[in-house]
């Protein structure tokens, strides 16, 4: 993905901000470069300062737009550009609220800094965060306005056919609605649905391979980047947790910019939607109850550190002999067992993004004993961590 340079930057803030009619914060670190006001809050601070403390603590993929609610409801959505990755450069859209019932905050628990958010439908937010990457995956053309003399206004008007055949429109409106049906299916964990419908989408970059002359290879990318977005929000409607969501998409983020080959980004594009259509059967949190899912929140929130049971449940409230009994016999698996496959579902994904040591990667996880957590991870992979790091 092309570095985008400061000037750009500030004609995509200006752009979003113009098209969404959301407040747009350009930041780089903890650092407001630009703010652009749609709307004024009664807050000053639109709980800016805890959201860049937060951004900090969750690292995110380039390119990939990620959301972030503060305080009771109060949402962002947050996509980090490609430029001097020591600055942390990113774009921020927001305060919004949700029209969820599920997220929106309860009439008695309204606070006045709500009375003045505006409130998006879940489609409405897919859109614009389908617009974000996009907008970050492609360079910004320039348009120039061509100014038509008087005289052959009229007649260059007339000549012109701006109406689409009833086949496009057909075929059109098919696309997009076997393309709903597979971000159902991911959504639900139904393989057997995907698998059914993935041969119709082969080679599905060729219906765009135009839009940047020359460069198909660039196209097809750019298309992967859309498909990583638009799977990662259908697994997240699943009811998978962030956690899970955001090492899955930076992962494919990087992969898909090291494909040099149209048949790679083929064989990326199949591959993707099926690991998050088993993201949802293995980690959806739909159908657990607020308790376990309290379990798993801390969990994740806490795995640089070593995690206890009596911890979790003085967290929750609850016995420690009732939580795991109720976490058993919801996840079919103990919170031990959960809390390793975690930590080294992590592992794997350090490792193969290859920023950091062995020696890093086990310490950012808890595990201050290297020969320990070398144990645990070839006991669990078949491979110790230098193994896996060398395939």
């Amino acid at each position: 993905m092309e570095e985008k340079g400061y000037l750009e930057q500030l004609q995509l803030a200006r752009l979003i901000n113009s098209l969404t009619n959301l407040n747009v914060f350009l930041v780089h670190g903890r650092k407001v470069v630009l703010m652009l006001e749609a709307h004024v809050y009664s807050h000053s601070d639109i709980k800016l300062p805890t959201l860049l403390e937060k951004l900090e603590q969750n690292p995110i993929a380039v390119g990939v737009p990620f959301r972030l609610t503060v305080g009771q409801g109060m949402t962002y959505c947050i996509i980090k550009l490609p430029y001097r990755e020591n600055l942390g450069a990113r774009l921020i859209v927001g305060p919004f609220l949700l029209n969820d019932p599920k997220q929106l905050p309860k009439k008695r628990s309204l606070k006045k800094e709500h009375y003045s958010l505006p409130v998006l439908e879940t489609i409405k937010l897919t859109d614009i965060e389908l617009l974000m990457a996009n907008l970050v995956a492609n360079p910004l053309v320039k348009v120039e306005a061509i100014e038509v003399p008087e005289a052959t206004r009229t007649e260059e008007k007339s000549s012109q056919n701006y109406e689409i055949s009833e086949t496009d429109l057909l075929s059109i409106e098919a696309r997009y609605s076997e393309q709903a049906k597979i971000r159902h299916a991911i959504e639900i964990g139904d393989l057997t649905t995907y698998l059914e419908m993935a041969e119709k989408f082969e080679n599905y970059y060729l219906l765009f391979k135009d839009r940047i002359v020359g460069n198909p290879l660039r196209v097809a990318k750019n298309i992967a980047i859309i498909a990583n977005v638009s799977d990662r929000i259908a697994a997240e409607y699943g009811g998978v947790h962030p956690f899970y969501l955001d090492s899955i998409s930076k992962k494919y983020a990087i992969e898909i910019e090291k494909c040099n080959t149209i048949e790679m980004l083929n064989n990326l594009n199949h591959e993707m939607p099926l690991e998050y259509c088993k993201l949802v059967r293995k980690y959806s949190s739909k159908g657990h109850s607020p308790l376990v899912n309290r379990i798993i929140e801390y969990i994740y929130l806490n795995l640089a550190k070593p995690i206890t049971l009596a911890e979790i449940a003085e967290h929750v409230n609850l016995n420690k002999t009732y939580m795991c009994k109720l976490f058993k016999k919801e996840l079919q698996t103990t919170i031990t067992k959960f809390i390793t496959d975690a930590k080294l579902g992590e592992a794997e994904y350090l490792i193969k993004e290859g920023s950091m040591t062995l020696n890093e990667i086990a310490y950012s996880l808890g595990y201050y004993d290297y020969g320990y957590f070398s144990k645990v991870f070839k006991k669990k992979l078949g491979y110790s961590p230098k193994e896996y790091s060398k395939q």
